[in-house]
């Protein structure tokens, strides 16, 4: 077994092992909706939503934003198989409250570390 191989096993099994410490996370996908040109409606709008487990990194509510308001952050890491592309996902639930991600998104092949901020 090659060490890259041996590495994600045992990301995995650090995820299985730390169990309760860990978070779901909701990642919540938006299927492309159509749009009606006669009502100016838009229809068939359904989102998917992928449960993944995450472990809380970093907590901050002192962050200020540029019109001087409070930002909650949280950093999460994840195995990085379990994200593969985080641009696919409209909005984000963690512990019942919606987050997006925010840049930089970190990811070494093994573990992927996402800053995300609380929607206001």
């Amino acid at each position: 077994m090659d060490l890259k191989k041996l590495t994600k096993k045992q990301v995995k099994k650090v995820f299985k092992i730390v169990g309760t410490l860990s978070v779901d996370v909701i990642f919540n996908k938006s299927k492309p909706a159509s749009f009606n040109f006669g009502t100016q409606e838009v229809q068939n709008k359904e989102v998917s939503t992928v449960t993944v487990k995450g472990i809380l990194d970093k907590e901050d509510t002192k962050k200020r934003d540029s019109t001087n308001q409070q930002i909650d952050t949280k950093r999460l890491l994840f195995d990085s198989d379990d994200i593969k592309d985080i641009d696919i996902y409209t909005t984000v639930v963690i512990d019942g409250k919606n987050y997006k991600p925010v840049a930089p998104i970190l990811n070494d092949g093994f573990i992927a570390t996402i800053t995300f901020n609380k929607e206001r």
